[in-house]
């Protein structure tokens, strides 16, 4: 089988956010708060700059130091370099209030978005054997950055006008530093959250992606992160852990 180039399915407007997001921390846009969006653990609210709609998170105060909208940048720079879906992310600092000050801004992946239960009743079997391997592809993902809490409300789906669908992979907020409480933690795989076929080929082809990324750009991504929303200790285990797993994805994941 030939390897895929990427995994992504967003449009040419989301991909063009996404070179830009990946290179910048920090937003500077004067983001306007629209108010509650759902009601999942990590409150998110919608938010606007000019014509760009978008999810904020988390919307309030937690205080237990799990580094919520660091993960999310982290996950979604890694996954850019990867090809793989995730939407695009930035970090914001609200300034002043009574929520959570310091942020991670989602855009929106493609419209009409869906959870996969949502979509379920749209989707064939052609659908379904083209998300294999995506969905595949992701479980090496997840499985490197040991993200928790992975379950079908967090892949979107949107199936288009030519029979395909397009998927995008949300919420990393449990992952990461927050999955470690020390270098070279032992944690094992997620499962399989969505009912398609377990891709070999699509696990082995991102296991020896991720084993090619170079160590300098994983310490990059993760050490420019501001204290503010990803205190030095936990830079420091993130670092540790994503290199150290790197170097032993193929054993975690039963890859030849």
């Amino acid at each position: 089988m030939v390897a895929r180039s990427s995994y992504r399915s967003f449009g040419k407007e989301e991909e063009e956010l996404a070179a830009v997001w990946s290179k910048t921390v920090v937003s500077n846009d004067p983001w306007q708060d629209l108010g509650p969006f759902g009601a999942s653990e990590s409150r998110p609210f919608k938010i606007q700059n000019g014509q760009m709609v978008a999810v904020a998170k988390p919307g309030e105060k937690k205080g237990d130091g799990i580094a919520r909208a660091a993960h999310e940048k982290i996950a979604s720079d890694l996954a850019y370099i990867l090809t793989l879906p995730v939407p695009p992310v930035i970090l914001w600092d609200r300034g002043q209030t009574p929520h959570e000050r310091f942020v991670s801004i989602s855009a929106w992946a493609f419209s009409p978005a869906l959870s996969w239960d949502q979509a379920s009743h749209l989707l064939t079997e052609k659908h379904k054997a083209e998300a294999s391997e995506v969905v595949s592809a992701m479980l090496a993902f997840e499985a490197w950055i040991s993200a928790q809490d992975r379950k079908s409300d967090h892949l979107l789906v949107n199936v288009t006008g030519d029979d395909h669908i397009q998927l995008a992979f949300i919420d990393y907020a449990y992952s990461l530093s927050m999955s470690w409480p020390g270098p070279n933690a032992a944690v094992g795989t997620p499962g399989q959250y969505v009912p398609v076929a377990k891709h070999e080929s699509a696990i082995r082809q991102v296991t020896e992606s991720i084993l090619q990324l170079d160590d300098e750009v994983i310490k990059t991504i993760v050490g420019r992160i501001p204290e503010d929303y990803l205190p030095a200790n936990k830079a420091s285990i993130a670092i540790s852990n994503l290199l150290s797993r790197k170097k032993d994805l193929r054993t975690i994941l039963s890859v030849n």
